[in-house]
């Protein structure tokens, strides 16, 4: 069975909904997020549908919009533009848990970048 995931974009209130249907754990999803959000978006601004394009294009695996989360997702990433963060929550879809929170580091921080792969090469 594939790993499903949903990244949301978030900016403003405004919230834009990806599903991604394959390898959407963190060792694989998510650390090319953070690949992508570190060196494309660090300092530079971009809304939240000029990221969604990009990913589009550099992405040969499977990124789709979607309205809402979907039911049988593993793991939501959600990037907030405004304070440049990416959150990585494991869903209750395989567990009889809740939603948790697993980790969150900002993109534009060496640091936390640093933070973010060493919680990704756990899974």
């Amino acid at each position: 069975m594939s790993t499903r995931a949903n990244i949301i974009l978030e900016e403003m209130g405004n919230h834009l909904w990806l599903y991604h249907h394959c390898d959407g754990y963190p060792s694989y999803l998510g650390k090319h997020l953070m690949e992508f959000m570190s060196t494309k978006h660090k300092k530079d601004y971009a809304d939240i549908y000029d990221i969604a394009n990009e990913l589009f294009k550099n992405d040969d695996n499977g990124f789709e919009l979607t309205q809402k989360r979907h039911g049988d997702i593993e793991y939501l990433y959600i990037i907030n533009i405004e304070n440049k963060t990416i959150e990585c929550i494991k869903t209750g879809f395989d567990t009889e848990y809740e939603d948790k929170s697993v980790c969150v580091a900002k993109y534009n921080d060496d640091e936390d970048i640093q933070k973010w792969f060493e919680f990704c090469q756990k899974d």
